[in-house]
């Protein structure tokens, strides 16, 4: 009987020790994941794309989202997909959301990648009471699945098809400056950009 006594608390007390083993290795691990939970935050905090204060300047906005706003659509667009109308979600440069917004309702032809042409339509759901578009629609066979692939970039069918609308909208669209022309007149020190 003593002889069991003494190799239950044997038992026992190699169960706590290996117990007190665990605890004292898991504690170790959770302080370990602590130290490089805070190193990923650091480090990500050293390279956070926006820091507050940032100019914000990105292939988007080149001026910098700060002090020169990019604008917003004029209305809910679908082209195929919805586009965002907070542009800094958008992915929309600030060359095709002004594009974007001179456009009015009508049947367009667009040339794609392999020189072939294909119609485009822009429709419009605009308020009754207003006159105002709420919505705008871009229809084309090129947004098909394996025609989408010709499409050209979109900044270029924009182009072509608001050089066929009314000649005040035509003009408009042909002041609208491309990223490039941006580009230079950036770095020409021409247009002021956040710093």
């Amino acid at each position: 009987m003593a002889r069991e006594k003494d190799d239950a608390q044997d038992l026992a007390a190699a169960t706590m020790a290996g117990f007190e083993a665990l605890v004292q290795e898991l504690k170790a691990q959770r302080a370990q994941s602590q130290q490089h939970e805070k190193e990923v935050i650091n480090r990500l905090g050293r390279y956070k794309e926006n820091p507050e204060g940032s100019p914000k300047i990105s292939v988007f906005n080149q001026r910098g989202q700060r002090d020169y706003p990019l604008p917003q659509l004029k209305c809910r667009v679908f082209a195929p997909h919805p586009l965002d109308r907070d542009p800094e979600i958008s992915g929309l440069t600030r060359e095709e959301i002004e594009l974007v917004n001179l456009l009015e309702p009508g049947e367009y032809r667009i040339t794609l990648n392999d020189q072939s042409q294909t119609a485009l339509t822009v429709q419009t759901v605009k308020n009754a009471a207003t006159g105002a578009i709420e919505q705008m629609r871009i229809v084309t066979p090129a947004f098909d699945r394996e025609k989408f692939k010709t499409m050209p970039p979109m900044a270029t069918w924009l182009r072509e098809v608001l050089a066929q609308h009314p000649e005040p909208i035509a003009e408009a669209a042909s002041q609208v400056l491309t990223m490039k022309q941006e580009q230079a007149l950036i770095a020409k020190g021409a247009l002021a950009v956040a710093v």
